[in-house]
């Protein structure tokens, strides 16, 4: 069993079965076109990465809190007009989201924008009261 879910307080509440985090190839009007799971995201200005979770429900709308740290502060903080708030040492982003389920799954994406350092990046997501599910992952210069 997945362990978000092993901790989440309520039978009720929606909570993550299984999560994958990976590339993005999104459409003009951010539909999924393609993924692909890695754990390296290409240093390139518009490349969109992000997270996948299978949830244990199949419709609906989840809360989601999150929390995006970077190996250092960026040039800028876009947040694509959602609410955010960053912590004191600036290299931390929070957001509060509302997404809605499709067929028992949720998504974010994020692309990389100019001025973002490389290097180990962490986000946790917090799906309602369950525990966060964390995705580690490198953002690396183009060879």
């Amino acid at each position: 069993m997945f362990k978000a879910c092993a901790a989440a307080p309520t039978a009720h509440g929606a909570c993550p079965l299984d999560a994958v985090f990976g590339l993005f190839k999104l459409a003009p009007n951010n539909d999924v076109l393609d993924f692909k799971v890695s754990n390296t995201v290409p240093r390139v200005v518009n490349q969109n990465y992000g997270w996948i979770l299978k949830l244990n429900q199949m419709t609906g709308k989840v809360r989601v809190l999150e929390r995006m740290t970077l190996p250092e502060t960026p040039k800028t903080w876009g947040a694509g007009g959602q609410p955010y708030g960053t912590l004191a040492d600036r290299k931390t982003i929070s957001l509060d989201v509302t997404l809605t389920v499709y067929n028992g799954t949720i998504s974010k994406s994020w692309d990389v924008a100019n001025g973002d350092p490389s290097g180990h990046y962490l986000i946790s997501a917090y799906i309602e009261d369950s525990a966060p599910v964390q995705f580690e992952f490198d953002v690396v210069d183009p060879r």
